[in-house]
C-alpha cells in the first residue's frame, strides 16, 4: 500500500513537472510568434533580464498593438523575459 501510495505520489509530481515545462515552453513560443510579428528577436535579445516591472511595462505597450493577447499570456511573458529559461537565452546567443 505504501509503495503505491508513493508511486502515485511520484506521477503526481512529473506530471506537474511537465506541465510547467510545457507551459514554459509555451510561453517561449508565443513569444517568438507574437513578438516577430513588429520586430526581430534581436530586441527582445537586448532586453533579455531587465525586471520584471519593466517586461510587464514593455508587454502592456506592446499587447496596445495586438489586442487579441490575453492578459495571462501577456504576464506569462513578462514573467518569462524578467527570468528567460536557458534555452530560450541561448536564441539569443
Amino acid at each position: 500500500m505504501k509503495a503505491m501510495i508513493l508511486a502515485i505520489t511520484v506521477a503526481v509530481a512529473l506530471l506537474c513537472a511537465a506541465s510547467f515545462s510545457t507551459a514554459m515552453d509555451d510561453t517561449g513560443l508565443l513569444i517568438k510568434e507574437d513578438c516577430t510579428r513588429c520586430h526581430g528577436l534581436g530586441k527582445v535579445c537586448q532586453n533579455l533580464g531587465k525586471d520584471l516591472v519593466w517586461w510587464e511595462s514593455t508587454v502592456s505597450r506592446m499587447q496596445s498593438r495586438m489586442p487579441d493577447l490575453s492578459e495571462v499570456d501577456a504576464a506569462n511573458m513578462a514573467a518569462y523575459l524578467a527570468a528567460p529559461p536557458e534555452e530560450f537565452a541561448k536564441i539569443c546567443q
